[in-house]
Formats: structure tokens, sequence, C-alpha cells
């Protein structure tokens, strides 16, 4: 055990403590509807306003984590994997 009864890497104040991290969770939870209207209304104009999409995207990701990506996995010369099993 740390000092006072926190077990050591467990810090129970501060930005890293769990009560803080939620209530900055639910923070910018509380934002997710302005920063769809936002991104909605961006879809419909002529120039990219690229402060404001960056904003949307870091509200987004922060709360409903990053985009998936899609990873082609591929063996020698672009052919299938091969994976040979030896006892």
């Amino acid at each position: 055990m740390g000092f006072g009864g926190v077990g050591q890497g467990q810090r129970m104040h501060g930005g890293s403590a769990p009560q803080v991290k939620f209530a900055a969770l639910e923070r910018l939870k509380a934002l997710q509807p302005k920063a769809i209207t936002v991104l909605e209304s961006l879809l419909d104009r002529q120039e990219f306003p690229t402060v404001q999409m960056a904003a949307v995207r870091d509200v987004m990701d922060r709360t409903e984590g990053k985009a998936a990506e899609q990873v082609k996995l591929t063996g020698g010369d672009g052919g299938p994997v091969v994976i040979k099993w030896q006892d």
C-alpha cells in the first residue's frame, strides 16, 4: 500500500483521479449534441473551417473513441497469410 492506504499508482486527487476523469468525460459527453450540430452545419459550408472540425473530432474521439481503421494482412508477395504450427 502507498501513503494513506491508497495503493501505489492510484491517485485520489488531481487530474488522474477516477472521479476527475469521470467528471471530465461527463462534461464532454454533454457537448456531443452541440458537436454533432456543428458537424452538420460544416457539411453544408463551401469553405473548410479546420479549427471547428478539429474541435468536433476531439469531442467525439474523447467520448466515443477514434474511428476504427481497416487493416489488410497479406503474406509474402501479397498472397494469403500462411500459419505453420509446430509441436
